[in-house]
Protein backbone atom coordinates (compact mmCIF):
# COMPACT_ATOMS: atom_id res chain seq x y z
CA UNK A 1 0.00 0.00 0.00
CA UNK A 2 0.96 3.48 -0.86
CA UNK A 3 1.14 6.71 1.69
CA UNK A 4 2.87 9.85 1.85
CA UNK A 5 6.08 10.75 4.09
CA UNK A 6 7.26 14.41 4.60
CA UNK A 7 10.92 15.93 3.89
CA UNK A 8 12.38 14.42 7.13
CA UNK A 9 10.95 10.92 6.21
CA UNK A 10 7.90 10.97 8.63
CA UNK A 11 4.43 8.90 7.55
CA UNK A 12 2.31 11.70 7.55
CA UNK A 13 -0.43 10.23 5.23
CA UNK A 14 -1.07 6.55 6.09
CA UNK A 15 -0.39 3.34 3.94
CA UNK A 16 -3.66 2.91 2.45
CA UNK A 17 -3.74 3.07 -1.26
CA UNK A 18 -3.09 0.72 -3.76
CA UNK A 19 -1.65 3.34 -6.01
CA UNK A 20 -0.54 7.13 -5.43
CA UNK A 21 0.99 9.92 -7.52
CA UNK A 22 2.94 12.92 -6.51
CA UNK A 23 1.26 15.76 -5.38
CA UNK A 24 0.20 18.69 -8.24
CA UNK A 25 -1.62 21.93 -7.49
CA UNK A 26 -2.23 20.74 -4.04
CA UNK A 27 -3.58 17.26 -5.26
CA UNK A 28 -2.42 13.59 -5.52
CA UNK A 29 -3.92 10.96 -7.71
CA UNK A 30 -4.89 7.81 -5.79
CA UNK A 31 -6.20 4.41 -6.16
CA UNK A 32 -8.50 2.08 -4.12
CA UNK A 33 -10.35 -1.27 -5.98
CA UNK A 34 -8.68 0.24 -9.28
CA UNK A 35 -10.50 3.54 -9.57
CA UNK A 36 -8.75 6.75 -9.38
CA UNK A 37 -9.97 9.77 -7.03
CA UNK A 38 -7.99 12.45 -4.81
CA UNK A 39 -6.36 13.63 -2.05
CA UNK A 40 -5.37 16.74 -0.16
CA UNK A 41 -2.16 17.20 1.68
CA UNK A 42 -3.76 16.58 4.42
CA UNK A 43 -4.72 12.83 3.39
CA UNK A 44 -8.38 13.73 3.14
CA UNK A 45 -10.21 12.66 -0.17
CA UNK A 46 -11.76 15.32 -1.73
CA UNK A 47 -12.61 13.70 -5.13
CA UNK A 48 -13.71 10.39 -4.38
CA UNK A 49 -12.70 7.28 -6.43
CA UNK A 50 -14.54 6.84 -9.30
CA UNK A 51 -12.66 7.12 -12.57
CA UNK A 52 -10.81 4.50 -14.21
CA UNK A 53 -7.75 6.64 -14.58
CA UNK A 54 -6.39 9.99 -14.04
CA UNK A 55 -3.62 12.55 -14.87
CA UNK A 56 -1.98 15.26 -12.40
CA UNK A 57 -4.19 18.57 -12.38
CA UNK A 58 -1.89 21.27 -14.48
CA UNK A 59 -3.85 24.72 -14.22
CA UNK A 60 -6.80 23.98 -12.18
CA UNK A 61 -7.43 20.75 -14.38
CA UNK A 62 -7.31 17.40 -14.41
CA UNK A 63 -7.89 14.62 -17.12
CA UNK A 64 -10.52 12.00 -16.00
CA UNK A 65 -10.66 8.56 -18.07
CA UNK A 66 -14.51 6.70 -17.62
CA UNK A 67 -15.45 3.95 -20.31
CA UNK A 68 -12.09 4.19 -22.35
CA UNK A 69 -12.88 7.90 -23.12
CA UNK A 70 -11.48 11.08 -21.29
CA UNK A 71 -12.64 14.90 -20.00
CA UNK A 72 -11.49 16.71 -17.35
CA UNK A 73 -12.66 17.47 -13.62
CA UNK A 74 -12.12 20.89 -11.90
CA UNK A 75 -10.45 20.58 -8.15
CA UNK A 76 -13.85 20.16 -6.65
CA UNK A 77 -14.60 16.95 -8.65
CA UNK A 78 -16.67 18.54 -11.08
CA UNK A 79 -16.87 17.30 -14.69
CA UNK A 80 -15.91 20.37 -16.69
CA UNK A 81 -15.35 18.61 -19.89
CA UNK A 82 -17.16 15.31 -20.75
CA UNK A 83 -15.49 12.33 -21.21
CA UNK A 84 -15.25 11.80 -24.86
CA UNK A 85 -12.26 11.64 -26.46
CA UNK A 86 -9.78 8.31 -26.99
CA UNK A 87 -6.74 10.76 -25.76
CA UNK A 88 -5.52 13.66 -24.20
CA UNK A 89 -2.56 15.48 -22.55
CA UNK A 90 -2.78 17.83 -19.47
CA UNK A 91 -3.26 21.67 -19.89
CA UNK A 92 -0.66 24.05 -20.72
CA UNK A 93 -0.54 27.53 -21.36
CA UNK A 94 -4.74 27.64 -21.37
CA UNK A 95 -4.73 24.91 -23.86
CA UNK A 96 -4.83 20.70 -24.08
CA UNK A 97 -4.39 17.94 -26.70
CA UNK A 98 -6.95 16.01 -27.98
CA UNK A 99 -6.92 12.95 -29.98
CA UNK A 100 -10.23 11.62 -31.78
CA UNK A 101 -10.44 9.06 -34.73
CA UNK A 102 -7.05 9.42 -34.40
CA UNK A 103 -6.11 12.64 -35.13
CA UNK A 104 -4.98 15.36 -32.53
CA UNK A 105 -5.74 18.91 -32.40
CA UNK A 106 -6.71 22.01 -29.15
CA UNK A 107 -9.31 22.44 -27.17
CA UNK A 108 -9.38 25.30 -24.57
CA UNK A 109 -10.42 24.90 -20.60
CA UNK A 110 -14.20 25.20 -21.57
CA UNK A 111 -13.38 21.89 -24.02
CA UNK A 112 -14.12 24.02 -27.02
CA UNK A 113 -12.38 23.63 -30.34
CA UNK A 114 -9.60 25.64 -30.36
CA UNK A 115 -7.56 23.65 -32.95
CA UNK A 116 -9.34 21.13 -35.01
CA UNK A 117 -7.92 17.56 -35.02
CA UNK A 118 -6.30 17.61 -38.50
CA UNK A 119 -2.70 17.03 -37.23
CA UNK A 120 -1.41 13.34 -36.89
CA UNK A 121 0.43 14.28 -34.19
CA UNK A 122 0.70 17.91 -32.26
CA UNK A 123 3.08 18.85 -29.29
CA UNK A 124 2.20 21.17 -26.49
CA UNK A 125 2.80 24.91 -27.34
CA UNK A 126 5.29 26.66 -26.06
CA UNK A 127 6.33 30.71 -26.71
CA UNK A 128 2.88 30.74 -28.24
CA UNK A 129 3.62 27.88 -30.95
CA UNK A 130 2.72 24.45 -31.01
CA UNK A 131 4.76 21.83 -33.53
CA UNK A 132 2.33 19.80 -35.39
CA UNK A 133 2.95 16.89 -37.98
CA UNK A 134 1.11 16.04 -41.24
CA UNK A 135 2.28 13.39 -43.64
CA UNK A 136 5.41 12.44 -41.91
CA UNK A 137 6.19 16.46 -42.19
CA UNK A 138 6.64 18.90 -39.05
CA UNK A 139 5.54 22.48 -38.82
CA UNK A 140 4.59 25.28 -36.19
CA UNK A 141 0.90 26.73 -35.71
CA UNK A 142 -0.08 29.51 -33.55
CA UNK A 143 -2.59 29.58 -31.11
CA UNK A 144 -5.52 30.62 -33.54
CA UNK A 145 -4.52 27.53 -35.59
CA UNK A 146 -2.56 29.35 -38.57
CA UNK A 147 0.30 27.83 -40.03
CA UNK A 148 3.34 29.86 -38.84
CA UNK A 149 6.02 26.94 -40.97
CA UNK A 150 4.91 24.69 -42.98
CA UNK A 151 4.66 21.29 -42.70
CA UNK A 152 8.46 20.94 -44.53
CA UNK A 153 11.00 19.38 -41.57
CA UNK A 154 11.72 16.04 -40.81
CA UNK A 155 11.93 16.65 -36.76
CA UNK A 156 11.48 19.75 -34.80
CA UNK A 157 12.10 20.89 -31.04
CA UNK A 158 9.96 22.92 -29.50
CA UNK A 159 10.46 26.82 -29.10
CA UNK A 160 12.89 28.17 -26.55
CA UNK A 161 14.26 31.76 -26.45
CA UNK A 162 12.62 32.54 -29.53
CA UNK A 163 14.26 29.91 -32.12
CA UNK A 164 12.83 26.24 -32.21
CA UNK A 165 15.25 23.46 -33.89
CA UNK A 166 14.18 21.56 -37.22
CA UNK A 167 15.57 19.23 -39.22
CA UNK A 168 15.82 18.49 -43.21
CA UNK A 169 18.08 16.48 -45.13
CA UNK A 170 19.75 14.77 -41.88
CA UNK A 171 20.65 18.26 -40.42
CA UNK A 172 19.43 20.53 -38.10
CA UNK A 173 19.48 24.63 -37.92
CA UNK A 174 16.83 26.69 -36.23
CA UNK A 175 13.70 29.20 -36.97
CA UNK A 176 12.63 32.18 -35.19
CA UNK A 177 8.66 32.80 -34.38
CA UNK A 178 7.76 33.91 -38.27
CA UNK A 179 8.78 30.66 -39.24
CA UNK A 180 11.51 32.00 -41.15
CA UNK A 181 14.91 30.04 -41.37
CA UNK A 182 17.48 31.69 -39.40
CA UNK A 183 20.40 29.62 -38.23
CA UNK A 184 20.94 26.92 -41.64
CA UNK A 185 20.42 23.19 -41.34
CA UNK A 186 24.10 22.45 -41.08
CA UNK A 187 24.35 20.54 -37.61
CA UNK A 188 24.57 16.46 -37.37
CA UNK A 189 23.07 17.52 -33.80
CA UNK A 190 21.66 19.93 -31.53
CA UNK A 191 19.83 21.08 -28.21
CA UNK A 192 17.59 23.83 -27.23
CA UNK A 193 18.65 27.05 -26.83
CA UNK A 194 19.50 27.94 -23.28
CA UNK A 195 20.73 31.06 -21.69
CA UNK A 196 21.58 32.39 -25.44
CA UNK A 197 23.57 29.36 -26.63
CA UNK A 198 22.60 25.88 -28.07
CA UNK A 199 24.97 23.00 -28.12
CA UNK A 200 25.67 22.05 -31.77
CA UNK A 201 27.17 18.50 -32.99
CA UNK A 202 29.86 18.32 -36.51
CA UNK A 203 31.97 15.69 -36.69
CA UNK A 204 30.72 13.59 -33.66
CA UNK A 205 32.19 16.66 -31.58
CA UNK A 206 30.14 19.61 -29.65
CA UNK A 207 30.64 22.87 -29.06
CA UNK A 208 28.32 25.95 -28.40
CA UNK A 209 26.19 28.32 -31.21
CA UNK A 210 24.96 31.98 -29.94
CA UNK A 211 22.01 33.18 -31.58
CA UNK A 212 22.65 34.56 -34.66
CA UNK A 213 24.47 30.62 -35.58
CA UNK A 214 27.65 31.96 -34.52
CA UNK A 215 29.94 29.13 -33.21
CA UNK A 216 31.21 31.33 -30.02
CA UNK A 217 32.75 27.86 -28.23
CA UNK A 218 34.38 25.04 -30.94
CA UNK A 219 33.23 21.70 -31.52
CA UNK A 220 35.83 19.99 -28.99
CA UNK A 221 33.48 18.24 -26.95
CA UNK A 222 32.43 14.15 -26.83
CA UNK A 223 29.45 15.46 -25.51
CA UNK A 224 27.51 18.40 -23.57
CA UNK A 225 24.65 19.84 -21.18
CA UNK A 226 22.88 23.10 -21.70
CA UNK A 227 24.03 25.74 -19.83
CA UNK A 228 22.26 26.26 -16.85
CA UNK A 229 23.34 29.38 -14.29
CA UNK A 230 25.86 30.05 -16.63
CA UNK A 231 27.49 26.46 -16.31
CA UNK A 232 27.31 23.49 -18.32
CA UNK A 233 28.83 20.43 -18.02
CA UNK A 234 30.95 18.86 -20.94
CA UNK A 235 33.44 15.49 -21.83
CA UNK A 236 36.64 15.20 -22.97
CA UNK A 237 36.83 11.40 -23.29
CA UNK A 238 35.89 9.68 -20.03
CA UNK A 239 36.17 12.22 -18.34
CA UNK A 240 33.56 15.79 -17.67
CA UNK A 241 34.32 19.27 -15.93
CA UNK A 242 32.69 22.65 -16.53
CA UNK A 243 32.72 25.77 -18.86
CA UNK A 244 31.40 28.98 -18.61
CA UNK A 245 29.61 30.76 -21.30
CA UNK A 246 32.57 32.33 -22.34
CA UNK A 247 33.60 28.75 -22.96
CA UNK A 248 36.25 28.66 -19.87
CA UNK A 249 36.53 25.45 -18.39
CA UNK A 250 35.91 26.73 -14.74
CA UNK A 251 36.02 22.49 -13.33
CA UNK A 252 38.98 20.68 -15.59
CA UNK A 253 37.76 17.60 -17.18
CA UNK A 254 38.87 15.52 -14.59
CA UNK A 255 36.14 14.19 -13.04
CA UNK A 256 34.29 10.27 -14.23
CA UNK A 257 30.95 11.51 -12.63
CA UNK A 258 28.62 14.27 -11.79
CA UNK A 259 25.77 14.31 -9.64
CA UNK A 260 23.77 17.15 -8.68
CA UNK A 261 21.28 16.57 -5.82
CA UNK A 262 18.36 18.72 -5.21
CA UNK A 263 19.32 19.89 -1.74
CA UNK A 264 22.89 19.66 -2.10
CA UNK A 265 25.93 20.93 -3.90
CA UNK A 266 27.14 19.54 -7.02
CA UNK A 267 28.68 16.08 -6.01
CA UNK A 268 31.99 15.08 -8.46
CA UNK A 269 34.31 11.48 -8.63
CA UNK A 270 37.48 11.34 -10.02
CA UNK A 271 40.21 8.75 -9.47
CA UNK A 272 38.16 6.72 -7.01
CA UNK A 273 37.45 10.04 -4.45
CA UNK A 274 34.24 12.58 -3.99
CA UNK A 275 33.62 16.26 -3.18
CA UNK A 276 31.55 18.91 -2.79
CA UNK A 277 31.91 21.76 -5.39
CA UNK A 278 29.91 25.00 -5.66
CA UNK A 279 28.75 27.13 -8.91
CA UNK A 280 31.84 28.88 -8.64
CA UNK A 281 33.98 25.37 -9.01
CA UNK A 282 34.98 26.43 -5.41
CA UNK A 283 35.60 22.78 -3.15
CA UNK A 284 33.34 23.10 -0.59
CA UNK A 285 33.93 20.20 1.29
CA UNK A 286 37.40 18.29 1.53
CA UNK A 287 38.24 15.69 -1.22
CA UNK A 288 38.09 12.82 1.00
CA UNK A 289 35.01 10.03 0.47
CA UNK A 290 36.31 7.10 -1.36
CA UNK A 291 32.14 6.19 -2.02
CA UNK A 292 29.11 8.22 -1.92
CA UNK A 293 25.76 6.52 -2.86
CA UNK A 294 22.78 8.62 -4.33
CA UNK A 295 20.93 11.34 -2.33
CA UNK A 296 17.74 10.31 -0.77
CA UNK A 297 15.37 11.83 1.61
CA UNK A 298 18.56 14.52 2.14
CA UNK A 299 21.31 12.16 3.45
CA UNK A 300 23.55 9.55 1.06
CA UNK A 301 26.00 6.93 2.62
CA UNK A 302 29.42 7.66 2.15
CA UNK A 303 32.72 5.95 3.59
CA UNK A 304 36.32 6.67 3.35
CA UNK A 305 38.88 4.25 1.98
CA UNK A 306 37.96 0.46 3.47
CA UNK A 307 36.32 2.25 6.32
CA UNK A 308 33.40 2.01 7.59
CA UNK A 309 30.00 2.97 6.36
CA UNK A 310 28.30 6.57 7.34
CA UNK A 311 25.97 8.76 6.27
CA UNK A 312 26.04 12.43 5.05
CA UNK A 313 24.59 15.33 5.10
CA UNK A 314 23.62 17.93 1.42
CA UNK A 315 26.79 19.96 2.51
CA UNK A 316 28.93 16.70 2.77
CA UNK A 317 29.41 17.03 7.07
CA UNK A 318 29.09 13.00 8.26
CA UNK A 319 25.79 13.20 10.23
CA UNK A 320 25.79 9.81 10.89
CA UNK A 321 29.07 8.10 12.19
CA UNK A 322 31.03 5.62 10.72
CA UNK A 323 29.71 2.35 12.14
CA UNK A 324 28.06 0.03 9.52
CA UNK A 325 29.69 -3.19 7.36
CA UNK A 326 27.47 -1.93 4.53
CA UNK A 327 24.66 0.94 4.14
CA UNK A 328 22.36 1.93 0.98
CA UNK A 329 20.09 4.88 0.41
CA UNK A 330 17.19 5.87 2.49
CA UNK A 331 13.80 4.61 0.98
CA UNK A 332 10.58 5.14 2.90
CA UNK A 333 12.34 6.60 5.89
CA UNK A 334 14.48 4.19 6.05
CA UNK A 335 17.80 3.08 5.17
CA UNK A 336 19.47 -0.91 4.87
CA UNK A 337 22.41 -1.35 7.07
CA UNK A 338 24.91 -4.41 7.77
CA UNK A 339 26.51 -5.53 11.13
CA UNK A 340 27.87 -8.46 12.01
CA UNK A 341 27.31 -10.27 8.70
CA UNK A 342 23.56 -8.78 9.26
CA UNK A 343 20.75 -6.33 8.32
CA UNK A 344 18.64 -4.02 9.52
CA UNK A 345 17.55 -0.40 9.40
CA UNK A 346 18.03 3.13 10.96
CA UNK A 347 15.77 6.31 10.43
CA UNK A 348 16.91 9.30 9.62
CA UNK A 349 18.66 10.37 12.77
CA UNK A 350 20.84 7.23 12.98
CA UNK A 351 18.31 5.37 15.63
CA UNK A 352 18.05 1.54 14.83
CA UNK A 353 14.54 0.58 14.11
CA UNK A 354 14.76 -3.12 13.09
CA UNK A 355 17.56 -5.15 14.41
CA UNK A 356 20.24 -6.33 12.10
CA UNK A 357 18.96 -10.12 12.03
CA UNK A 358 18.50 -10.76 8.61
CA UNK A 359 21.03 -12.67 6.34
CA UNK A 360 19.82 -10.71 3.42
CA UNK A 361 17.44 -7.73 2.87
CA UNK A 362 16.27 -5.07 0.41
CA UNK A 363 15.56 -1.45 0.46
CA UNK A 364 12.07 -0.50 1.43
CA UNK A 365 9.47 0.61 -1.60
CA UNK A 366 5.56 0.64 -0.46
CA UNK A 367 6.18 0.19 3.07
CA UNK A 368 7.39 -3.44 3.01
CA UNK A 369 10.93 -4.79 2.48
CA UNK A 370 11.67 -8.28 1.33
CA UNK A 371 14.39 -10.38 3.94
CA UNK A 372 15.60 -13.35 4.57
CA UNK A 373 16.57 -15.93 7.15
CA UNK A 374 18.96 -18.94 6.76
CA UNK A 375 19.76 -17.47 3.26
CA UNK A 376 17.15 -19.58 1.26
CA UNK A 377 13.74 -18.24 2.19
CA UNK A 378 12.18 -14.86 1.64
CA UNK A 379 9.42 -12.78 2.90
CA UNK A 380 8.25 -8.59 3.20
CA UNK A 381 8.24 -6.74 6.63
CA UNK A 382 6.32 -3.63 7.52
CA UNK A 383 8.87 -0.06 8.70
CA UNK A 384 8.06 -1.40 12.16
CA UNK A 385 10.15 -5.15 11.33
CA UNK A 386 7.10 -6.76 11.43
CA UNK A 387 6.86 -10.25 9.29
CA UNK A 388 3.85 -9.51 6.92
CA UNK A 389 4.28 -12.45 4.41
CA UNK A 390 6.50 -15.65 5.69
CA UNK A 391 9.78 -16.51 4.96
CA UNK A 392 8.39 -19.36 2.16
CA UNK A 393 9.72 -17.92 -1.48
CA UNK A 394 12.70 -18.86 -2.87
CA UNK A 395 13.44 -15.46 -3.96
CA UNK A 396 11.88 -12.42 -3.80
CA UNK A 397 12.68 -8.50 -4.79
CA UNK A 398 11.54 -5.23 -3.45
CA UNK A 399 7.94 -3.75 -4.62
CA UNK A 400 7.49 -1.52 -7.44
CA UNK A 401 3.98 -0.36 -8.70
CA UNK A 402 1.96 -2.40 -5.51
CA UNK A 403 3.70 -5.80 -7.07
CA UNK A 404 6.69 -8.17 -5.76
CA UNK A 405 8.56 -10.28 -8.06
CA UNK A 406 8.60 -13.73 -5.72
CA UNK A 407 9.90 -17.31 -7.10
CA UNK A 408 8.62 -20.51 -6.12
CA UNK A 409 9.69 -23.88 -7.46
CA UNK A 410 12.18 -22.19 -10.02
CA UNK A 411 9.00 -20.30 -11.16
CA UNK A 412 8.55 -16.32 -10.81
CA UNK A 413 5.04 -14.38 -9.82
CA UNK A 414 3.72 -11.44 -8.76
CA UNK A 415 1.88 -10.71 -5.12
CA UNK A 416 0.56 -7.48 -3.96
CA UNK A 417 1.14 -5.46 -0.65
CA UNK A 418 -0.92 -8.09 1.20
CA UNK A 419 1.05 -10.96 0.37
CA UNK A 420 -1.47 -12.16 -2.08
CA UNK A 421 -0.45 -13.84 -4.69
CA UNK A 422 -1.89 -12.17 -7.47
CA UNK A 423 -0.32 -13.53 -10.34
CA UNK A 424 0.72 -16.86 -10.23
CA UNK A 425 4.34 -18.53 -10.18
CA UNK A 426 4.66 -20.13 -14.06
CA UNK A 427 7.23 -17.69 -15.63
CA UNK A 428 11.07 -18.82 -16.08
CA UNK A 429 11.85 -15.12 -15.38
CA UNK A 430 10.33 -12.10 -14.59
CA UNK A 431 11.17 -8.46 -14.63
CA UNK A 432 9.73 -5.07 -12.53
CA UNK A 433 6.58 -3.36 -14.30
CA UNK A 434 7.32 -0.71 -16.70
CA UNK A 435 4.55 1.43 -18.00
CA UNK A 436 1.77 -1.23 -17.43
CA UNK A 437 3.96 -4.20 -18.89
CA UNK A 438 6.49 -6.47 -17.55
CA UNK A 439 9.08 -9.03 -19.55
CA UNK A 440 8.41 -12.32 -18.64
CA UNK A 441 10.06 -15.44 -19.95
CA UNK A 442 8.62 -19.12 -21.05
CA UNK A 443 10.76 -21.49 -22.84
CA UNK A 444 13.33 -19.50 -23.35
CA UNK A 445 11.72 -16.75 -25.21
CA UNK A 446 10.56 -13.52 -23.69
CA UNK A 447 7.09 -11.94 -23.89
CA UNK A 448 5.15 -9.14 -21.33
CA UNK A 449 1.97 -9.33 -19.73
CA UNK A 450 -0.40 -6.50 -18.19
CA UNK A 451 -1.07 -6.29 -13.81
CA UNK A 452 -3.69 -8.42 -14.38
CA UNK A 453 -0.77 -11.20 -15.37
CA UNK A 454 -2.17 -11.25 -19.16
CA UNK A 455 0.53 -11.66 -21.78
CA UNK A 456 -0.68 -9.18 -24.00
CA UNK A 457 2.81 -9.44 -26.20
CA UNK A 458 3.54 -13.23 -27.01
CA UNK A 459 6.73 -15.53 -26.00
CA UNK A 460 8.86 -14.51 -29.38
CA UNK A 461 11.89 -12.18 -28.14
CA UNK A 462 15.62 -14.05 -27.68
CA UNK A 463 15.21 -11.26 -25.09
CA UNK A 464 13.13 -8.05 -23.43
CA UNK A 465 14.39 -5.32 -21.29
CA UNK A 466 11.75 -2.76 -19.65
CA UNK A 467 9.42 -0.21 -21.66
CA UNK A 468 10.92 3.42 -21.33
CA UNK A 469 9.07 6.54 -23.60
CA UNK A 470 6.57 4.08 -25.29
CA UNK A 471 9.59 1.43 -26.36
CA UNK A 472 11.61 -1.59 -25.17
CA UNK A 473 14.03 -3.40 -25.86
CA UNK A 474 13.71 -6.82 -27.91
CA UNK A 475 16.40 -9.26 -29.45
CA UNK A 476 15.82 -11.23 -32.51
CA UNK A 477 18.55 -13.46 -34.03
CA UNK A 478 21.29 -11.87 -31.66
CA UNK A 479 20.30 -8.45 -32.65
CA UNK A 480 18.35 -5.76 -30.99
CA UNK A 481 15.38 -3.28 -31.92
CA UNK A 482 12.78 -1.65 -30.36
CA UNK A 483 8.66 -2.72 -29.69
CA UNK A 484 6.25 -0.36 -28.53
CA UNK A 485 3.09 -1.10 -26.15
CA UNK A 486 1.09 -3.10 -28.61
CA UNK A 487 4.15 -5.05 -29.62
CA UNK A 488 4.79 -4.23 -32.91
CA UNK A 489 8.23 -4.11 -33.99
CA UNK A 490 8.71 -0.44 -34.89
CA UNK A 491 12.90 -0.09 -34.99
CA UNK A 492 14.07 -3.23 -36.89
CA UNK A 493 16.42 -5.65 -35.18
CA UNK A 494 19.55 -4.44 -36.73
CA UNK A 495 21.88 -2.99 -33.85
CA UNK A 496 24.51 -5.97 -31.75
CA UNK A 497 23.18 -3.62 -28.59
CA UNK A 498 20.56 -1.33 -27.64
CA UNK A 499 20.01 0.62 -24.93
CA UNK A 500 16.72 1.91 -23.39
CA UNK A 501 15.44 5.33 -24.57
CA UNK A 502 15.55 8.37 -22.85
CA UNK A 503 14.71 12.09 -23.75
CA UNK A 504 13.87 10.63 -26.99
CA UNK A 505 16.93 8.97 -27.90
CA UNK A 506 18.83 5.45 -27.08
CA UNK A 507 22.33 4.28 -27.46
CA UNK A 508 23.09 2.13 -29.83
CA UNK A 509 26.51 -0.04 -30.81
CA UNK A 510 26.97 -1.35 -34.14
CA UNK A 511 30.61 -3.25 -34.71
CA UNK A 512 32.27 -2.17 -31.48
CA UNK A 513 31.12 1.64 -32.22
CA UNK A 514 28.68 3.75 -30.05
CA UNK A 515 26.01 6.12 -31.48
CA UNK A 516 22.64 7.30 -30.89
CA UNK A 517 18.98 6.51 -32.25
CA UNK A 518 15.76 8.72 -31.99
CA UNK A 519 11.97 7.16 -31.37
CA UNK A 520 12.10 7.11 -34.77
CA UNK A 521 14.90 4.60 -35.51
CA UNK A 522 17.27 7.38 -37.26
CA UNK A 523 20.76 7.36 -36.76
CA UNK A 524 21.47 10.64 -34.98
CA UNK A 525 24.93 10.31 -33.76
CA UNK A 526 26.57 8.12 -36.31
CA UNK A 527 28.38 4.72 -34.50
CA UNK A 528 32.00 5.95 -34.07
CA UNK A 529 32.27 6.09 -30.09
CA UNK A 530 34.24 2.91 -28.35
Amino acid sequence: LYGFINTEGELVIPYQWSRAAPFSEGLAAVANDDLYGFINTKGEQVIPCQWDNVKPFSEGLAAVKKDGMWGFINTEGEQIIRCSWEGVESFHNGFAVVDILDLQGFINTKGEWNIRNIWTEVRSFSEGLAAVKKDDLWGFINTKGEKVSSCQWSDVRSFNEGLAAVKQNDQWGFIDTTGELVIPCQWNYVHSFSEGLAAVSKGGRYGFINIDGELVISCQYSNVSGFSKGRACVEMGSFKGFIDTEGKLVIPCQWYTFYSPKEAADLIEGAGVYCFYNEEGELVTPRRWTYVGEFSEGLAPARMKNGPFGFIDATGELVISFQWEYAESFSDGLALVKDNDLYGFIDTTGKQVIPCQWDEAESFSNGLAAVSKDGFWWGFINTKGELITPCHWDEAYSFDNGLARVKKDKKWGYINTEGELVIPCQWDDAQYFSEGLAAVKKDNLWGYINMEGELVIPCQWEYADDFSEGLATVSENGLDGFIDTTGKLVIPCQWDSAHSFSEGFALVEKDRRSGFINTEGELVIPCQWE
